[in-house]
C-alpha cells in the first residue's frame, strides 16, 4: 500500500485500502506487522473503532513476538486510547492497568498506569462505588514508582483525599514528598499551608506539638523560599509569599524565634517590586519579631507603618503577642502595653470585625487590662460580649471569673448569676459544670452565705469523686475545710 501511494493515483490506493480494511482480526494471517498497524488506522479512520482497537492489540502481540518491546507498548496504548475516546472508561483502565503492570522498569509504564488512574477517577466522580477502586489504584503506583513526574501527581491527589477526610497529618506527608520541580507545586504549597493552618488550630495541641507542626511547616518554607531564591536571583511574588508563610508559621504558632528571620524579612519588604499587600504583610511579621526578641521600640515604630487594611488576619498577632505576655514575665508589661497599642490601632483601621476576629479582639484587650489592673475596664468588654452571645460559655467563664476576682458585693452577685447562667448551659460533670460549681460556691462564702458555699461543694464532690482536673478538686476540699470568718 505505501508503494501504491508513490506509484498510483487516489482511485488505485482507495482500492488497496478497502482490501486492507476488509481484514478482520480474525483472517488476518500476514506476519507483517506494519500492515497491522495501517489496517488498525485505516479502520479507525473509518470509524470502526472496535476493530481498530482489536486489531492493534494483535499488532502489540505479534511485535511482542518480534522482541521489540517498546512498539508493543505503544500499540497497547493506542487500543486503551481508543477506549478511552469511547468512554469505555472500566475496560480501558484495566487494559491500561494490565500493560504498566507488565514491565513496571518500562520508562513509559508510570504513565500508563497514570491514565488508567485517571480512567478510574472519572468513574468514580459517576459513582461513588468506583473510588476504592481509584484510591487503591494511587496507593498501587507508589509501590512500584516511588518518584518522578507521575509519582507526584499521585502524592497530590492522594493528599486531597486525606484533607477532606480530615487526615490532615497524613495529607501533609503524602504533599511533603511531591518535588519543587513538580509543574503544580504551586497549588501544593497552597494546599500545604491550609493543611498546617488547619492543624494549628486545634486547641487542644500542646505546645510541644504545636511547635513540632508549626517549625516543620516553617522549615518547608523556608527551604522553598531558598530554592525560589536561587532560582531567580532575586526576590518575586513567589519568594516573598513563601517567605510570609515561613514567617508566619515560625512567629505565630512555634515559641522558638531565629535572629536571621528578621533580616530576611526585611530584605524581602524592601525590594522596590514588591506589592503594597506583599509589603504590608512583610512589615507586620517584622514588628512582631522585633516584639518577640525583645526589641519594643523599633517594634512600635514598625507596627505604626503597617497599612493594616491589606494584612490578612491581623487578630493573630495580638493572640501570639498575647501567649508571650504569659511565657515572658520579664517582658509582660511592654508587651502588654504594644497589644493595648495594637488594639486600638485595629478599632480605629480596620472595623468592622467579623464576629471571631471581634470576640478574640476584645478577649486579648480584656487580658491585658486585666493585666495593667484596669479590671473594670475588662469587666465592661466581656459583660458586652456577653450581651452579644449570651450562650457563649467561653465568654461568660471569663466574665464570671473577672467579676469573682472583685470583692465588692455587687460585683459577687452579678458572678453569681453568671455562674449559674454557665451551670445551665453546660452538662453536668463536664470542665465547663465544675468550674462554674466551684465559682458559684466561692461567689457564695464571698457573700456571706457560708453554709450553701458549702452544701454546693460538698454536693458536687460526691456526684463527682474522680475530678480528673487537681485544681478543681483542690479548690472544693479548700472550700470544705475552710471556717467562716467570725
Amino acid at each position: 500500500v505505501r508503494q501504491m501511494e508513490q506509484t498510483h493515483n487516489s482511485y488505485w490506493v482507495a482500492i488497496a485500502h478497502r482490501q486492507l480494511t476488509g481484514l478482520s482480526v480474525g483472517n488476518v494471517h500476514s506476519s507483517d506487522l506494519e500492515i497491522l498497524v495501517r489496517a488498525a488506522t485505516t479502520q479507525f479512520q473509518q470509524g470502526r473503532v472496535r476493530e481498530a482497537s482489536a486489531t492493534y492489540r494483535k499488532a502489540a502481540s505479534l511485535a511482542r513476538k518480534l522482541s521489540d518491546a517498546s512498539r508493543a507498548f505503544d500499540l497497547r496504548l493506542r487500543a486503551a486510547a481508543i477506549e478511552l475516546q469511547q468512554k469505555d472508561y472500566k475496560t480501558a483502565s484495566a487494559d491500561l492497568r494490565n500493560l504498566a503492570l507488565t514491565d513496571p522498569e518500562y520508562q513509559r509504564s508510570s504513565e500508563a498506569h497514570l491514565l488508567a488512574i485517571n480512567a478510574t477517577a472519572t468513574l468514580a466522580r459517576e459513582s461513588s462505588s468506583a473510588f476504592p477502586d481509584y484510591e487503591e489504584l494511587l496507593r498501587e503506583h507508589l509501590r512500584h514508582w516511588k518518584s518522578g513526574p507521575s509519582a507526584d501527581t499521585v502524592h497530590k491527589r492522594l493528599g486531597q483525599i486525606q484533607f477532606v477526610r480530615g487526615e490532615l497529618q497524613h495529607a501533609s506527608d503524602s504533599w511533603l514528598l511531591v518535588d519543587d520541580s513538580f509543574v503544580q507545586i504551586a497549588e501544593v504549597r497552597d494546599s500545604l499551608n491550609r493543611c498546617f493552618q488547619q492543624m494549628l488550630t486545634n486547641p487542644k495541641l500542646e505546645q510541644s506539638v504545636r511547635d513540632q507542626i508549626a517549625n516543620r511547616a516553617a522549615s518547608y518554607f523556608l527551604s522553598a523560599v531558598e530554592k525560589q531564591r536561587e532560582a531567580e536571583n532575586d526576590w518575586n511574588v513567589n519568594s516573598r509569599q513563601l517567605l510570609a508563610r515561613h514567617a508566619t508559621f515560625q512567629l505565630l504558632h512555634s515559641s522558638e524565634v531565629p535572629r536571621p528571620l528578621l533580616r530576611l524579612l526585611q530584605s524581602a519588604a524592601a525590594s522596590p517590586n514588591a506589592s503594597p499587600q506583599e509589603k504590608a504583610t512583610l512589615e507586620s511579621l517584622i514588628g512582631l519579631n522585633q516584639a518577640l526578641l525583645g526589641q519594643f521600640g523599633a517594634a512600635v515604630t514598625t507596627f505604626n507603618q503597617v497599612t493594616w487594611p491589606l494584612v490578612d488576619r491581623p487578630v493573630d498577632l495580638l493572640s501570639r503577642l498575647d501567649e508571650a505576655a504569659q511565657e515572658q514575665q520579664k517582658w509582660n508589661k511592654p508587651i502588654t502595653q504594644m497589644i493595648l497599642h495594637l488594639n486600638n490601632t485595629f478599632v480605629q483601621s480596620l472595623e468592622p470585625f467579623s464576629q471571631d476576629d471581634e470576640y478574640r479582639r476584645s478577649r486579648y484587650e480584656a487580658a491585658a487590662l486585666k493585666r495593667v489592673g484596669n479590671g473594670k475596664a475588662a469587666i465592661q468588654i466581656y459583660s458586652r460580649l456577653a450581651t452579644q452571645q449570651p450562650r457563649n460559655v467561653p465568654i461568660l467563664t471569663q466574665l464570671a471569673q473577672l467579676l469573682s476576682s472583685d470583692p465588692t458585693e455587687g460585683s459577687q452577685k452579678s458572678a453569681l448569676k453568671t455562674w449559674r447562667t454557665v451551670v445551665r448551659l453546660t452538662s453536668s460533670g463536664s470542665p465547663e459544670w465544675l468550674e462554674a460549681k466551684l465559682g458559684i460556691a466561692n461567689s457564695l462564702w464571698a457573700l456571706g452565705d457560708y453554709e450553701r458555699a458549702q452544701e454546693v461543694a460538698k454536693l458536687t464532690t460526691v456526684l463527682h469523686p474522680n475530678m480528673k482536673d487537681t485544681r478543681l478538686k483542690r479548690g472544693f476540699e479548700s472550700l470544705l475545710e475552710r471556717a467562716p470568718s467570725p
